[in-house]
């Protein structure tokens, strides 16, 4: 039995099919948007005065998005990387794992709070090292997700660390698992 559709319905219909193509064409094909297939998420940066790459070196770093704007010798950068972990904890458990590391490294713990970002529990810690010059600012944002932690690290000079704030903001703001 055939159905009879309205004009009306196949223009809405066309409407919503071109509509969500070309949402998916203009996602896929922003120069700014890091897609993970075997993790399962993405991640932007917020426009031309960063570079994204995933050729790190690093097995465990996922993803670097540097600004293009070198300070004191240090170029602001936000890093992900991951960390299979051997058994089941919650990001608040593997934020505090995480923050006794640091402070055994020797960073200055700022603040530990937890924050959620779509739908996803973070740890996140603000700290200092300041056996480096320049004295650097960190911000690790942890997250666990099936047995597998995650750490957005968002590092600047302690001095100009809020002339980033914003684009870091929209770096971490943009992550989503897929």
């Amino acid at each position: 039995m055939i159905k009879e559709i309205s004009c009306t319905g196949l223009v809405s219909l066309a409407i919503c099919c071109l509509l969500c193509a070309d949402c998916t064409v203009h996602e896929s094909s922003q120069p700014h948007l890091y897609t993970d297939p075997q993790f399962g998420f993405r991640l932007a940066s917020p426009d031309s005065g960063w570079i994204l790459t995933d050729e790190t070196g690093i097995p465990e770093v996922l993803l670097t998005i540097k600004s293009k704007k070198m300070i004191e010798d240090f170029i602001p950068n936000v890093t992900v990387a991951i960390e299979p972990l051997s058994m089941m904890m919650t990001a608040e458990e593997y934020g505090q794992r995480n923050l006794r590391s640091l402070k055994s490294q020797g960073y200055e713990i700022i603040s530990s709070e937890k924050r959620v970002i779509h739908h996803n529990l973070f740890c996140d810690l603000h700290c200092l090292h300041q056996d480096t010059q320049p004295i650097l600012r960190f911000r690790h944002l942890c997250l666990v997700k099936n047995r597998v932690g995650f750490i957005i690290t968002c590092t600047a000079p302690e001095n100009c660390y809020h002339m980033y704030e914003n684009d870091f903001k929209l770096i971490v703001n943009s992550f989503r698992f897929m």
